[in-house]
């Protein structure tokens, strides 16, 4: 099977609990559409199990960028007491995480760059412009024969009735359920692409 998340923001238990609930298996596919570091408790211990699963494929996220560059205090604290080796992997590993994936029936990137249109293909914008813009129209069907699936907002910032939910609309989905804002019902989602089955934590 295979299965999309987003925005897990250092909420480890959450993962491995969704992984459970989905009876994830070496034989099934996972994608992350980036935002694994910065604000919950386990930022780098995520990363790491990330890391070690082949048939995991995370994605850079905003804030992936911004930890490299800024660094998260919550992120950096766990980052420095690693090994310098397992530091050096750890940002290599970074370094060279994709920026979208695309396939015959998706395509997979953290946020759309403004202004975006099918006449542009994904691969001529610039790299950070996929990972900060949040005025996405979703009235918009982007493609004839492709789905767009993203992150990066909560979904309950685009529509207060889908707190906690995914956001489905022709042609887009936001994946992103606010993990993180758990007070405001926010939870951890995953879609299984095979069947647009829906699961929570």
């Amino acid at each position: 099977m295979n299965y999309v998340m987003s925005d897990i923001h250092g909420c480890y238990e959450h993962f491995i609990k969704m992984l459970e609930l989905i009876d994830f298996t070496d034989s099934d596919t996972l994608i992350i559409i980036g935002d694994v570091l910065d604000r919950g408790p386990k930022p780098v211990k995520l990363l790491r199990d990330i890391m070690k699963r082949e048939n995991v494929r995370l994605l850079f996220g905003n804030h992936e960028y911004n930890w490299i560059h800024n660094v998260d205090k919550i992120t950096n604290n766990a980052f420095l007491i690693s090994s310098p080796a397992e530091q050096e992997k750890i940002l290599n590993y970074l370094n060279d995480l994709p920026y979208y994936i695309t396939t015959d029936k998706y395509l997979f990137v953290h946020t759309l760059p403004k202004g975006f249109n099918k006449e542009t293909p994904i691969e001529k914008y610039k790299k950070s412009h996929l990972l900060f813009h949040r005025d996405i129209d979703y009235g918009q069907n982007f493609y004839d024969d492709k789905t767009i699936i993203i992150g990066h907002t909560p979904t309950l910032f685009i529509d207060k009735e889908f707190a906690g939910k995914i956001y489905k609309r022709e042609g887009i989905i936001n994946i992103d359920c606010g993990c993180i804002y758990s007070k405001r019902g926010g939870r951890l989602g995953c879609l299984r692409l095979d069947d647009m089955n829906e699961y929570y934590v």
